[in-house]
Parts: C-alpha cells; sequence; structure tokens
C-alpha cells in the first residue's frame, strides 16, 4: 500500500555558524524517498558542525533504505527480488531485506491481509491508470491481484531466503519502509549523541527524547483527507506518528474518487476517501497501523490495541451524509 501523508510541525528553529546557543534546535533538510525528510536536533552547546554530522549520517542511512526498498527503482534489493522470484526457486536475500519481510508478514498475519507488501504488481497498474486517468484493464488487474498475497511467500530466514508459489510476485514496501527509515535515522542520531530529535519524513515523524525544558515536541496533524477542520495538537516523545490518507494522489473518473490506496483482498482502489493516523510506539508500527487501517476500518482500532501495545488511531472517513471521525480512547493523550 503506497500511502501519502501531510503532518504540520511546529517548532522553535535556529542556526549558528560555530556554536549551538541553549535555546536553538537546529533544522536539516534533504530531498529523499520522493518526498522531503527534515531533522530537528535540540543540542547542548556543541559545534553545528557535530551536529551536521550527525545529520548527514542520518540522510545517508535513509538513502541506503530507499536504495534496497524503492519498487521506482530497477535496480533496487526489491525489484531485482521480485524479478528472481519468478524463476520458483530460493532466492537469497539480505539481513535487511529478510527482517523487514518478516515484520511484514507478522503485520499481514496480524490484520487478516489488510497489510500486504507483495501487491507491488497491482499498485504499479494503479499508478499508470492515474497518469492515463482510466480505470486498470479488468484482465491486467485479476492477474496481478492473483500473484499478490504474502501467503504465497515463503521465507527461510535460517538460510536467509525466500521463495515464491506463484509467478510475477512483485513489492511494493511504501506502506513500511519510510517508517522503518525515520527509525533508523532518529538510530543513528542517538548514536552520535544527538537524542533530543525529531524526524519528519513528509509528515510522517520519528520522534526521539522530548527538547530541553519541554514536556515533548509540539505537532499539529492536519486532517488525511482534506476535510476542512483544524489540526489536531499534540505533544508527543519517544514515539512514531503516521497518517495514509488520499489528500493529494488519488484521481477522479466519471465522478468517482479512486484512492491511492488499495485493498489487498480485492486489487481495488479505495472509495470513497477515507485516511487514518496512527500514534505508535515507533515510526514503523505507526507506518503499518495507518496503512492497515484505511482497509480494516474500525476493526484496526481492537486489532492495534491488542497486538501493538495499545497504537492509538484517528479514523476519518466520507460518508453520504458527511465526514465521519473515529478515533481510539489514547489517541487523545498528549504522550
Amino acid at each position: 500500500m503506497v500511502r501519502f501523508s501531510w503532518i504540520f510541525i511546529v517548532v522553535a528553529l535556529g542556526l549558528a555558524a560555530c556554536r549551538v546557543p541553549a535555546t536553538a534546535p537546529l533544522r536539516f533538510e534533504r530531498a529523499a524517498m520522493g518526498t522531503w525528510f527534515v531533522i530537528s536536533v535540540d543540542a547542548d552547546e556543541v559545534r553545528a558542525g557535530d551536529v551536521e554530522a550527525a545529520a548527514d549520517a542520518a540522510f545517508a542511512r535513509i538513502a541506503a533504505i530507499d536504495a534496497r526498498f524503492s519498487d521506482y527503482r530497477d535496480d533496487s534489493e526489491a525489484s531485482r527480488l521480485g524479478r528472481a522470484l519468478d524463476r520458483g526457486h530460493a532466492v537469497p536475500v539480505s539481513a535487511e531485506m529478510l527482517a523487514l519481510l518478516a515484520r511484514a508478514r507478522a503485520a499481514w498475519d496480524a490484520t487478516g491481509g489488510a497489510f500486504d507488501v507483495s501487491i507491488g504488481a497491482v499498485t504499479k497498474l494503479w499508478r499508470r491508470a492515474a497518469r492515463q486517468d482510466e480505470l486498470p484493464d479488468a484482465e491486467e488487474l485479476r492477474t496481478a491481484a492473483a500473484a499478490s498475497g504474502l501467503e504465497h511467500i515463503a521465507l527461510d530466514l535460517e538460510a536467509s531466503t525466500a521463495r515464491s508459489e506463484v509467478v510475477g510476485a512483485r513489492f511494493d514496501f511504501g506502506a513500511i519502509a519510510k517508517g522503518y527509515a525515520l527509525d533508523e535515522a532518529l538510530a543513528v542520531l542517538t548514536q552520535h549523541g544527538f537524542a533530543r530529535a525529531l524526524v519528519d519524513g513528509g509528515g510522517d515523524l520519528a520522534i526521539g527524547e522530548p527538547p530541553r525544558g519541554r514536556a515533548g515536541w509540539h505537532v499539529e496533524i492536519a486532517d488525511p483527507i482534506g476535510a476542512e477542520s483544524p489540526p489536531l495538537r499534540r505533544t508527543l516523545s519517544r514515539c512514531g506518528v503516521a497518517t495514509s490518507g488520499d489528500l493529494a494522489r488519488g484521481f477522479t473518473l466519471d465522478g468517482v474518487r479512486y484512492s491511492h490506496l488499495i485493498d489487498p483482498a480485492t486489487g481495488r482502489a479505495l472509495t470513497p476517501p477515507v485516511g487514518a493516523t496512527a500514534i505508535a510506539r515507533d515510526a514503523i508500527t505507526a507506518d503499518i497501523a495507518a496503512s492497515a487501517a484505511t482497509v480494516l476500518g474500525l476493526a484496526a482500532f481492537e486489532v492495534f490495541a491488542a497486538a501493538e501495545h495499545g497504537t492509538a488511531i484517528r479514523l476519518v472517513r466520507l460518508t453520504p451524509s458527511g465526514t465521519a471521525i473515529d478515533v481510539s480512547p489514547t489517541f487523545a493523550q498528549d504522550r
């Protein structure tokens, strides 16, 4: 499931040429993974170059993850793995790929298939449909949907291999790789001694220790489907935030709005628009939860509260009578 998210960050920012004053968090920006990443660091009085080196290392980690998992790149491990699986035998995979596939499989199990990274062939058809402003060919969609499903992918954790029982399986890590990259970037900053940090990737967040003298980082969360409502304000630390919604990447045909979000059970784009925001223990969990919630609907509250240690979800749907908003009990709490 590919997603679009939009979360506004409110934080005092500033740069110093030599030493960082006690009240001035540093901000670093760079394009990556098809979006814009911003790193904010609340540092003690250290040389700006030390913080910049940490940010560079964090951006390098993000770029490495993108190079491995992007399905927009023919040379990524994700793309090469899909093509290799067509041969029908076990394919060696990197330890990092194996670990993320195992995490994705656990999410697939927990959500009854609502979260599925093996629908890459389906998402490619819907991307083309959006570009050409027409629905996917029905036969092509049936073929792609038949090749999807993590039940067809066997992982051997000891041998570090993957094998597919079907031809045509392709991967789309768009609903997990960014959350993973955010967590990894925050971990790099922490390893460099800068745990009071926030990493924003296109609106999804990995939030570290709170800034000095504050309970947490102040964030504003916009509506995931563009409804005209004021942003939600939260003060957060040591958690992840992700939003999955149809704010900008769907398309309308014959009066029907087709989301870029896909229901793995049908291979069809979601319609009418639906969006979800999740606050979880880390960014990868929030990424998974927000994506799956758009497919699961209200059932997501029970699934993730039980399986993911109280992950909080806000679900927004367009109904014939207007916008319906459902919120899990812990979503309103600062943390």
